[in-house]
């Protein structure tokens, strides 16, 4: 087709015309690919067309509202010849071949059988059309309409404004991204999430404000997000390293898929409630357990003896006239062990439960370690008589007196009960602390109880362990009272055969610069 341009009427005869100028002014949704597509396309008509005879500017209409409002441009594209000489011409699609030839003066307009132009009633749908478009995008404050009593202006700017202010403002991440995820709008609310102003956030990937460990995700939500609307679990990743669980929902803004649309729900607060509710019931299984394990201690271990005393007192009361004397001390001598028994049994409970509920009375003081070791072995009479004892006479020890003798008789007891000979106690300084290691020879812990040693009620179901009774607070025991002075208790194998259990104490003439916890 050839185009022949028109000529200025003043111009001299043979003069050199002035090349034609355009200005393509219209509304372009940022990072829109269609927006792109349609300017390109009116490019590629006028290089074809207008090869060397024109200029073409485009202007974005948002960064122009004066020139809008000069030339009342609503919606629609428009194309502007500025010279010669200027017109002003509406262009309803931009991707539409025939409508911009028809706004370059390309064409020959069809008259219709009415009367009137197919291709102006053409380019009055377009504007229809794109101002449609230009609402929904949010690019226009008002719509001016022509009816018989005069021009009717439909405002749009409030609601669109509402709407602005609504995203803003919500508490709720929102942004727009572009197919490849590259963020293109936040709200304030999106920026705070991962640390960035609204500003830097501009420009970078979902992928990049994603820890690595769900950047796969992220990845399938933007390609399921091009289809419809869908929902995943993520982890963003703050400016400052921490992790934020959000949940993300994702829509394409438009058929075209151009634009996908955001929102995300951070599960910080929900997380953390979740966890609480999870340790808070894993407490409620542990006390359960625990009590469970106390109702069993108490329906054996307190009833036998309980049961014992009973029997023989009441044989006592009813044949002491008949009874032996001999007899009589043997019962009396069953009555005192098993007294014994119940006085020692209630105590651990009591200690215990001193223990947990932290009303525990500790009053540390400096104690000579050989002494208190000479102390104990007396206590337990014929279980410590051959019992050897390596200790430097110059220890001395932090400790609560009574917490101490508790725990050096309850590791003793251990030793002799499900041990075997020779057992022996070594006590050494090492680095800030004093470790006291009651060794055996027996069979020593099974490897798989360990975890367990000094948990309460816990009892290893060995032959050794079950050939003795027991309640299995022994150790539990040791161990809250060694805490309780600053201290710490632990376990290791005997080589080659056996069992080590070692008390980490304070020593007294440091005591103010502390312990070494190694």
């Amino acid at each position: 087709m050839n185009f022949t341009p028109e000529i200025d009427p003043g111009a001299a005869p043979g003069a050199e015309q002035p090349p034609e100028k355009y200005l393509l002014a219209l509304y372009l949704v940022p990072g829109s690919q269609a927006s792109r597509r349609a300017v390109a396309n009116v490019r590629a008509i006028c290089d074809e067309l207008l090869p060397e005879r024109y200029t073409l500017e485009v202007i974005d209409l948002r960064e122009h509202p004066e020139l809008a409002r000069e030339l009342h441009l609503l919606a629609a594209p428009t194309l502007i010849k500025k010279h010669p000489p200027p017109e002003v011409r509406l262009i309803g699609d931009l991707s539409n071949r025939h409508e911009v030839l028809a706004a370059l003066g390309l064409t020959t307009p069809t008259t219709s059988p009415r009367g009137g132009s197919y291709a102006d009633l053409a380019a009055r749908l377009a504007v229809a059309e794109g101002a449609l478009d230009a609402v929904a995008a949010g690019a226009v404050d008002a719509l001016a309409s022509e009816r018989a009593a005069g021009t009717e202006m439909i405002g749009v700017h409030d609601v669109d404004r509402f709407f602005r202010t609504l995203v803003t403002q919500m508490q709720e991440a929102t942004a727009s991204l572009d197919p490849t995820g590259t963020v293109l709008y936040a709200n304030p609310r999106f920026a705070e999430l991962v640390g960035l102003t609204s500003t830097e956030v501009l420009g970078r990937t979902l992928t990049e404000l994603t820890a690595k460990p769900a950047q796969e995700g992220a990845r399938a939500l933007l390609a399921e997000a091009e289809h419809g609307p869908t929902r995943h679990t993520l982890e963003l990743l703050r400016a400052d390293g921490h992790l934020v669980p959000v949940s993300v929902s994702a829509a394409p803004l438009a058929p075209e898929g151009d634009e996908i649309c955001l929102v995300a729900t951070d599960l910080t607060e929900r997380s953390r409630l979740l966890a609480e509710k999870t340790a808070a019931n894993d407490g409620l299984l542990a006390a359960n357990e625990t009590m469970r394990d106390f109702i069993a201690v108490a329906s054996h271990d307190l009833r036998t003896p309980i049961a014992v005393i009973a029997g023989y007192a009441e044989l006592l009361t009813k044949e002491w006239a008949t009874l032996r004397e001999q007899d009589k001390r043997e019962f009396l001598a069953v009555i005192d062990r098993q007294s014994r028994h119940l006085v020692a049994l209630t105590s651990d409970l009591l200690e215990v439960s001193r223990i947990e509920s932290g009303e525990l009375d500790t009053r540390p003081e400096p104690i000579g370690l050989r002494e208190a070791i000479g102390r104990c072995l007396e206590a337990v009479g014929q279980d410590g008589a051959n019992v050897s004892v390596s200790c430097p006479p110059d220890l001395v020890v932090l400790v609560d007196p009574l917490h101490l003798a508790r725990i050096l008789e309850n590791y003793l007891t251990n030793a002799v009960k499900y041990g075997e000979p020779p057992v022996r106690i070594e006590a050494t300084r090492g680095r800030g602390a004093v470790e006291v290691h009651v060794i055996d020879h027996g069979p020593g812990v099974p490897p798989e109880f360990v975890p367990r040693l000094f948990d309460k009620f816990a009892r290893a179901d060995t032959p050794a362990t079950n050939a003795q009774t027991g309640t299995g607070l022994g150790l539990s025991i040791a161990y809250g009272l060694a805490e309780a002075n600053g201290g710490q208790t632990s376990y290791e194998p005997n080589s080659p055969t056996g069992s080590c259990f070692r008390v980490r104490l304070r020593p007294a003439d440091d005591h103010q610069q502390g312990m070494d916890p190694s």
